[in-house]
């Protein structure tokens, strides 16, 4: 009998290992196979929306960028995105070009550092793609209105 009790409890501690890797296969599959195939190795940076954006559209200048307060008027993780990507083209423009290992934030802060009349927009800038990219955390539309005035600096008197 007492061989029976332990061989159930073997049996019975083998299905719940099989029931929590299932658990955490099921909900971590998709990002495996990314990284399996390859397709994962740039996650390392972790902002990989933005770092996207900016890969698809390098050849586009700032002035030919669309207003992201009108374009995704509802959607504030699409401005803080839009508006990330208009800096870093602004500041390739502006010979302030993003680093391939510079986080957002790093790269916020350092214009900031040149561009001082406009750091702290910059820095809640980059605080904010931060989150979204690391966090997974969305943004209220009041924390993405409040990066207005960076958009109109940059589009106005930033030379």
């Amino acid at each position: 009998m007492d061989w029976n009790l332990g061989a159930t409890m073997r049996w019975l501690l083998i299905g719940v290992l099989a029931l929590v890797a299932l658990v955490f296969g099921v909900k971590y599959l998709r990002e495996f196979l990314a990284w399996f195939q390859g397709a994962g190795s740039d996650s390392s940076r972790a902002d990989g929306d933005v770092s996207s954006i900016a890969d698809t559209q390098k050849a586009v200048g700032f002035s030919e960028l669309e207003d992201p307060f009108k374009r995704h008027l509802n959607d504030p993780d699409a401005i803080v995105r839009a508006l990330f990507h208009a800096v870093s083209i602004w500041g390739r423009e502006h010979r302030v070009a993003r680093g391939e290992d510079e986080t957002p934030d790093e790269y916020s802060r350092r214009l900031g550092r040149k561009y001082s009349e406009v750091a702290e927009p910059l820095t809640q800038l980059g605080l904010m793609v931060s989150r979204l990219a690391y966090a997974k955390k969305s943004i209220s539309i009041h924390d993405a209105q409040s990066l207005r005035s960076l958009w109109d600096w940059m589009r106005t008197g930033s030379d």
